[in-house]
């Protein structure tokens, strides 16, 4: 609704440094404070949060945190600190196996600052990930492709739903062309981190 997108953006030109498009769908606003940068990022932070409040109470998830930039992770950390966000809870999903020693001190410093909780998701054995993906497509699957989407995720939970989630289309078009056969995934479909 654009009238709630104005009242929570307000005249919060700061937002504009990270979503331009806003002022599309808002209107004009005030020019970024231009400063040092330390205050520019500051003033930043403060407008995420308060735009974010407006919305509470609020889930906010944020997949593949291992891919953040030094950016991103300092607004998360300013989230986690700020008490001006109102009732807002973060889900941060990240792959151990991908983490840097760096962000890996990042986000236990962050699960010192607020309530957390921290849970572990084992790969997907090829009964649950055959189970999975038969709920994802409506239908039964085949061992073969099972296989070929383990063997592309290298059997990671989050690449796993993110190739399942993607295979229905190209499964029904290849039924509608009369492929009988499955082709072979190349891999999944990643995208850079948040920020």
């Amino acid at each position: 609704d654009p009238a709630t997108l104005s009242a929570a953006v307000g005249n919060r030109g700061e937002l504009t440094r990270l979503v331009p498009e806003l002022v599309d769908k808002v209107g004009a606003l005030r020019a970024p404070t231009r400063a040092e940068a330390g205050t520019e990022q500051r003033m930043l932070f403060e407008s995420v949060a308060m735009l974010l409040g407006a919305w509470t109470p609020l889930l906010l998830v944020l997949d593949d945190l291992h891919w953040a930039d030094e950016a991103t992770m300092a607004l998360l950390g300013y989230l986690v600190r700020c008490g001006d966000v109102g009732n807002l809870v973060i889900v941060g999903a990240v792959r151990d196996t991908d983490l840097d020693p760096l962000r890996a001190g990042l986000l236990a410093d962050l699960g010192r600052s607020a309530e957390s909780t921290r849970l572990h998701l084992d790969r997907l054995g090829r009964k649950d990930l055959s189970s999975l993906v038969s709920d994802l497509l409506g239908s039964a699957v085949d061992s073969e492709l099972v296989e070929s989407i383990a063997s592309a995720t290298d059997d990671r939970i989050t690449s796993t739903t993110t190739v399942a989630a993607q295979r229905p289309l190209g499964r029904r078009a290849r039924r509608a062309a009369g492929a009988a056969r499955h082709t072979p995934l190349r891999g999944p479909r990643t995208r850079p981190g948040v920020g």
